[in-house]
């Protein structure tokens, strides 16, 4: 599809706006951010490289969570409820699913066995 450089323009300043709206009032995208949210709603990418990691928190120590992470593609099998990982010479048993970790929150996803 070719776009000329004013289309492109027109499109972005039609289409885009009513698109970012919607994607900001979806109840079912839960990112951090504005920029978090629309690349999670498919709109733009995320600054940076794009976030392909998930993780699987086991804990939080200090404040900070205890994480296993995998690639987006892996995680999707491996974090499943159910299935186990291990760390540190310690099984870890997957239970469910949660927002991204928010600092001061507790949370808990994993099961230690």
């Amino acid at each position: 599809m070719d776009l000329s450089p004013a289309d492109l323009e027109q499109t972005t300043r039609r289409d885009l706006p009513p698109r970012i709206d919607a994607c900001l009032a979806n109840q079912e995208i839960t990112g951090d951010g504005v920029a978090e949210r629309l690349a999670e709603g498919a709109i733009l990418p995320m600054y940076g490289m794009p976030s392909r990691i998930r993780y699987l928190f086991h804990g939080i120590r200090r404040g900070q969570p205890l994480q296993i992470e995998r690639d987006l593609d892996l995680a999707v099998t491996e974090f499943a409820p159910g299935s186990q990982k291990t760390k540190d010479k310690r099984i870890y048993t997957s239970i469910g699913f949660t927002a991204p970790y928010i600092p001061g929150a507790i949370i808990a996803s994993a099961r230690d066995r």
